[in-house]
């Protein structure tokens, strides 16, 4: 699809993703070592964030973060990840507090190629990067491990299954 003029566009939902071996931790974790690889190798372009609270300040109810990216290497891929909260929803019943949502573009033509369910892939790089930084990080012989609340926000997404009823 890369480096063609197909206009269409791939929508994979989490039930897509789950398939194709998204809750595979050692998957996840290798390709997580292998992006923070390629990052050290100036390989990723991986600018701040873009963050817009409503209302403005630090009071916010809601918000919107845009997470622009690009991956050279043998991927040569460029995207963003829309990643919105509402405190409302919190209260409200079948909607997600969080809304994460990628979109993929082929970076010579510029059309987009994929846009895919952000959620669980969030969820599974952040349980992996913690988990990368116990690797790398923690002290040789510990008493204590630290605990990923990503992974537990999976899990009681997955148990509700409000991450799906969109």
């Amino acid at each position: 699809m890369l480096g063609t003029i197909n206009p269409e566009i791939l929508f994979l939902q989490q039930e897509d993703q789950i398939k194709a071996g998204l809750l595979d931790m050692k998957m996840i974790l290798k390709i997580t070592e292998d992006t923070y690889k390629m990052l050290g190798q100036g390989q990723i372009q991986n600018p701040p964030k873009v963050h817009l609270g409503i209302p403005e300040g630090t009071e916010w109810e809601s918000f919107f973060n845009t997470m622009p990216s690009y991956i050279g290497g043998d991927m040569n891929i460029a995207g963003i990840k829309w990643a919105a909260e509402s405190k409302k929803n919190a209260t409200t019943p079948g909607i997600p507090y969080g809304i994460d949502i990628s979109i993929l573009s082929d970076p010579v033509t510029v059309l987009p190629f994929c846009i895919q369910d952000g959620t669980i892939i969030t969820a599974m790089r952040t349980s992996a990067v913690a988990g990368l930084q116990a690797k790398y990080c923690a002290p040789s012989d510990p008493d204590t491990a630290p605990l990923n609340l990503s992974l537990k926000h999976l899990l009681r997404c997955r148990r509700r299954r409000w991450c799906t009823s969109r």
